[in-house]
């Protein structure tokens, strides 16, 4: 049988290498800042760092410019995190208002982790997470407020 040739395997080796990274990078998703450079819409890319979070990315609410962070008129966000204040003298404020309005969280809300974080869910707003948490580190202050006919936080696994 005879054997490939050095030159082919090495071409062939790249290509492979090359297609696993690039097929790797579409799934990557990160973490997107609140900058709160033009207003407090959290519809607006020019208030995050890079664009409104969606789908796989969290949101991480750190600073108080243009806060809180405001998601109302039956508007939707879904994303994977939620976080406000979540490193030490940071804080992060985020409200959600009136009726058909969600927040939708495929892994957590973090309000406070060793920061300061506010989370108000107000008339008719729902907010949902696998884990909502509150105050997790030592250090961290979290408020949540949840208020209004309709109002709901609901978390699937912990709160």
């Amino acid at each position: 049988m005879p054997r490939p040739h050095p030159h082919s395997l090495k071409a062939l080796l790249r290509t492979s290498a090359l297609g696993v990274v690039l097929c790797a990078l579409p799934t990557q998703a990160g973490a997107i800042d609140w900058t709160g450079a033009t207003d407090n819409d959290w519809f607006k890319d020019s208030n995050w760092s890079t664009v409104v979070p969606t789908g796989g990315n969290s949101a991480n609410i750190n600073i108080m410019t243009n806060t809180p962070a405001l998601i109302d008129g039956g508007a939707s966000a879904a994303l994977s995190h939620v976080q406000l204040g979540l490193d030490a003298d940071e804080e992060g404020s985020l409200v959600a208002t009136g009726s058909g309005t969600t927040l939708a969280a495929t892994a957590n809300i973090l309000v406070g982790a060793t920061g300061t974080g506010t989370l108000s869910i107000l008339d008719g707003a729902v907010a949902s997470s696998d884990y909502g948490v509150i105050a997790y580190n030592v250090g961290g202050f979290g408020t949540a407020t949840v208020d209004g006919a309709g109002s709901e936080w609901n978390a699937a696994r912990d709160m």
